[in-house]
């Protein structure tokens, strides 16, 4: 849920706005636009990056619109993620399976409509479990990273935080571009 209205009796209803609004964003023209990106999503082979709540919202919806004639394949970070989410949607649709993350330049050349619902290229510092932080800002959505994770509270602040992450990951990130 990323929406909450308050019905006309005083309760909340929870909405996720995240599969319509990629749905709109392919299918209808913006502003700015005399026409809609795409003219249908039928029959379409899709690559879904990312595995979390915005992708998950995403691959429901798009295994709908693509109907039986298309295929949705996602790759994650976590390989077990990603499997999980085609699973379920499999279950539902029919036509998504999923390819690990070393799978991801043959899964691009095999795809009509790539889309981005992971972190990489967001900025900023992440906080993962056990006091571990990493970044992702430096990385492509379209190629494996191993970003360095490092401890928090081996650092007076985030700027001297970040460097050393830096520096612990520009090898990786030379290999991800």
């Amino acid at each position: 849920i990323n929406t909450i209205a308050r019905n006309k009796d005083g309760g909340l209803i929870g909405y996720n706005t995240d599969a319509q609004g990629a749905v709109d964003a392919l299918l209808k023209p913006m502003p700015w636009q005399e026409q809609a990106f795409m003219s249908d999503l039928k029959g379409l082979n899709v690559l879904l990056i990312g595995a979390g709540g915005a992708a998950r919202a995403v691959a429901f919806v798009m295994a709908d619109e693509i109907g039986q004639s298309g295929h949705i394949t996602i790759v994650n970070r976590t390989t077990a993620t990603a499997a999980g989410l085609a699973a379920a949607v499999h279950e539902a649709y029919g036509n998504t399976s999923s390819a690990p993350e070393s799978g991801l330049a043959s899964a691009i050349a095999d795809a009509d409509l790539v889309i981005n619902a992971s972190t990489r290229g967001q900025s900023g510092l992440r906080s993962q479990p056990d006091d571990q932080t990493t970044c992702l800002e430096p990385y492509s959505s379209l190629a494996p990273c191993n970003p360095a994770s490092l401890s928090q509270v081996q650092y007076a602040d985030n700027s001297s935080l970040m460097r050393a992450w830096y520096q612990a990951s520009l090898k990786d990130i030379a290999e991800n571009q």
